[in-house]
């Protein structure tokens, strides 16, 4: 039994060390969710093969310490994989802004009567655009980092919205009031996919368990 175990400790080791090594060839980015979990379960999979295959009596434990040190090292490079997720959206945010908005608003053509509704418009192309750019990118850091964005860029659109001499005060009373309404929808359907995000995960989670179970019983 004490012989069984210093094997199984040593080996158990020896699958994280893998898998360890295997981490520090992934190249950062992964921008699809699916792909990185993919990865993940792959790696596990073969990191653990040898262990599964010369791993003697009450090896379970051995085989539960080594799953639990792979998700630790997995949550570290998740959290910086999220991270540059979110940068190369920003990245590609302020490229599609610049290209759609922000050179029209260097030469102030915003800053005439009928200039908000031209600006509504290119915001709304500029948001079509930067939806179709982040397609298949985790849908939840995406859409975080254009709430973000849109947040920041509220106030330059009321600015705008008030130095149009165009449009009455009821209008921009009715402008102000869709904006808010606007942005109380946009959170609504961020918790919502984060809602969504959470049980994706747990469901995944539950599935990965399941599969190592059923592989432990082969």
């Amino acid at each position: 039994m004490v012989v069984s175990n210093i094997e199984n400790e040593r080996m158990a080791s020896e699958a994280v060390q893998i898998f360890k090594e295997k981490i520090e060839l992934i190249q950062l980015p992964i921008l699809h969710s699916n792909g990185f979990e993919e990865l993940y379960r792959d790696m596990q999979k073969a990191a653990l093969t040898n262990f599964r295959i010369e791993s003697m009596f009450n090896a379970e434990k051995f085989e539960k310490q080594a799953v639990s040190e792979m998700d630790e090292l997995w949550g570290k490079i998740k959290t910086e994989n999220l991270l540059l997720v979110r940068e190369h959206c920003g990245s590609l945010l302020q490229a599609l802004y610049y290209k759609k908005i922000g050179e029209k608003m260097r030469r102030g053509e915003y800053k005439v009567a009928g200039g908000y509704p031209l600006y509504k418009l290119d915001i709304e192309a500029f948001k079509k655009d930067y939806k179709a750019n982040v397609k298949g990118i985790d849908g939840y850091e995406a859409q975080q980092v254009l709430i973000m964005f849109m947040d920041s860029e509220a106030e330059i659109e009321s600015t705008i919205m008030l130095e149009d001499q165009k449009m009455t005060e009821e209008d921009r009373q009715r402008e102000l009031d869709r904006i808010h309404t606007e942005h109380k929808e946009a959170q609504v359907e961020q918790r919502k996919l984060f809602e969504s995000k959470l049980e994706e995960e747990k469901e995944r989670a539950e599935e990965h368990q399941k599969k190592l179970e059923e592989e432990r019983k082969e």
